[in-house]
C-alpha cells in the first residue's frame, strides 16, 4: 500500500491501495501522536508499504520562523517513517501536480485531492 503524506500546516494523510484507490485519507495527526497512528495502520493493514511525501522548500516571503517549523516537522515525519522502516520517497510539488496538469493554484490542488 501507498501512504501519501502532505507534511504542511493543514496537511494530511491518505492511504491507497493496490489497485490504486483511494482507501483512506486522515487530517495530519499531532506530531506526538504520529508514530503511534502509523503504527495503527501497519499493524492494522499487514502489508507492506511505501510512503510518498512532498518534499516542497520555503517560500522567499515567509518569515525565519515559518522557515525552521517547516523544515523541523518535515524532519520529524521522515525520521518517524524511518525509524517504521517505509520506504519513503520525496515527491516535489511540481512533479506531482504536472502529472495532474495542476499550476500552482493550491485551491485546484486541495479539490482535486478532496475528489
Amino acid at each position: 500500500m501507498i501512504i501519501g503524506i502532505d507534511p504542511g500546516a493543514k496537511g494530511g494523510i491518505g492511504l491507497i491501495d493496490n489497485q490504486g484507490r483511494l482507501d483512506s485519507a486522515w487530517s495530519m495527526p499531532p506530531k506526538s501522536e504520529l508514530y503511534s497512528f502509523l503504527e495503527k495502520i501497519i499493524d492494522t493493514y499487514q502489508t507492506d508499504f511505501y510512503c510518498y511525501i512532498e518534499k516542497s522548500f520555503p517560500s522567499h516571503n515567509q518569515g525565519i520562523t515559518s522557515i525552521f517549523n517547516h523544515g523541523y516537522n518535515y524532519g520529524w515525519y521522515v525520521s518517524i517513517l524511518s525509524i517504521l522502516n517505509i520506504e519513503t520517497i520525496e515527491v516535489l510539488p511540481q512533479v506531482w501536480k504536472s502529472a495532474f496538469k495542476l499550476s500552482k493554484d493550491k485551491q485546484k490542488s486541495m479539490d482535486l485531492c478532496l475528489k
